[in-house]
């Protein structure tokens, strides 16, 4: 077995308030699946399966050199997908997590657009190289 030192799977800038929010949403889409319980359809749990693929896609992006067009279209998707869950949610209470989900991401889809307005402090760090300096 190889040996993987653990600081390979630290994402890049694991304390900013950006990767928070990803945790955040990674932690939410598990309680979804959790609350969910035994009323979740095959579709719904693959549709959580595929938010958490690109939540994670997202966080570990600077690691992949992934290009800014599939960055911006991940943050799409991770605003449009908990809309979808709240809408197709099998349990009242994953209709609210649904809602809390989208609050959760929107500052991330905001921040592809204001990262290079508002500089590194505030700004995605992820998305930092995407500004022309000047």
């Amino acid at each position: 077995m190889p040996n993987l030192p653990l600081s390979a799977l630290i994402p890049a800038f694991p304390l900013h308030w950006t990767s928070i929010l990803h945790y955040l949403l990674l932690l939410s889409t598990l309680v979804v699946l959790t609350v969910s319980g035994d009323q979740a359809t095959v579709f719904f749990t693959l549709v959580l399966a595929s938010l958490a693929l690109v939540i994670g896609g997202d966080l570990y992006s600077q690691l992949f050199e992934i290009n800014r067009i599939f960055i911006f279209l991940m943050r799409v998707y991770m605003v449009g997908i908990p809309i979808v869950i709240a809408g197709m949610a099998p349990v009242e209470g994953t209709r609210a997590l649904g809602v809390l989900m989208v609050l959760f991401s929107a500052p991330l889809l905001v921040m592809v657009f204001l990262t290079c307005m508002v500089g590194s402090g505030i700004g995605d760090p992820r998305l930092l190289a995407w500004c022309v300096p000047g």
